[in-house]
């Protein structure tokens, strides 16, 4: 396991397979790990960290209270549930396991939808409404 805490971890994005929606892909996850460290500082009650297993399988954030995981975090740019990899979820039930997690996060373009995936609650969020904490 490897967790890490660097932007640059972030914006690993250079060569992808999303195509056109690299540019929104990027811009989203870096919002994201923007408004995840602001939080951080203002509140000083958790850490923001980035999670690869080594089978290199990847959660785009670690939310870390202490030692203790609170919640995982995945970002796509994804507008409909058929259009979310199952990569993505497949990652957060794997971390969710290892890291003993069962807050589970998929932030999307405009898709919203709680689900239960082989046991486990996942919420999916629009970027925008997270951003709004609604």
């Amino acid at each position: 396991m490897n967790v890490t805490s660097s932007a640059s971890e972030w914006s690993r994005i250079s060569s992808s397979p999303f195509g056109q929606n690299v540019e929104v892909f990027s811009v989203t996850g870096q919002v994201l790990a923007i408004e995840l460290m602001r939080k951080s500082e203002v509140f000083k009650r958790f850490t923001v960290n980035y999670w690869r297993d080594i089978q290199k399988k990847e959660v785009d954030f670690v939310i870390k209270d202490g030692i203790r995981t609170r919640q995982l975090i995945q970002v796509t740019y994804a507008s409909s549930k058929e259009t979310i990899k199952d990569r993505e979820i497949k990652n957060l039930l794997v971390a969710s396991a290892e890291l003993k997690c069962s807050d589970l996060l998929v932030i999307t373009w405009d898709y919203e939808a709680e689900e239960k995936v082989k046991g486990r609650k996942i919420k999916f969020v629009p970027l925008w409404k997270w951003l709004l904490n609604i």
